[in-house]
């Protein structure tokens, strides 16, 4: 497929705090997130040929991100799987909605995107979408 809307950014794996409806006890209730993902996925539900440029990690995460963008109909071609590295930011979010990052900065996947080979052309070819 031939994507007529790019997005370039940071997907995220978001771990929602929720109490246990039975105890009350915290539980974890996993969610995606990042503004770009979720814009390219909003554009490919509305019919666009969407694709995305990130990286992701060889985990459970990059494996549940990649499922999701297939699901959906994205196509993550130009997404990277770096090897032994956590690229997808993971976010836990309490109750009262305050976000804590648990994956630093360094290891986003926009950072690492830019190192495939000849990723230029994907911009003269495709409109990019940047949150």
């Amino acid at each position: 497929m031939t994507a007529e809307i790019l997005g370039l950014g940071e997907p995220l794996i978001e771990m929602v705090r929720l109490p246990d409806p039975i105890d009350g006890r915290p539980a974890y209730v996993q969610g995606f997130g990042g503004d770009t993902s979720t814009a390219i996925i909003a554009a490919a539900r509305q019919g666009a040929k969407a694709g995305y440029i990130s990286a992701v990690g060889d985990d459970m995460f990059g494996d549940a991100l990649r499922d999701l963008w297939t699901r959906e109909s994205v196509d993550h071609t130009h997404v990277l799987t770096r090897k032994g590295e956590p690229p997808a930011r993971r976010i836990r979010v309490d109750e009262a909605h305050a976000r804590r990052v648990t994956c630093p900065r360094e290891h986003v996947g926009m950072v690492h995107a830019f190192a495939r080979p000849k990723i230029a052309q994907c911009f003269a070819k495709h409109v990019i979408a940047h949150g």
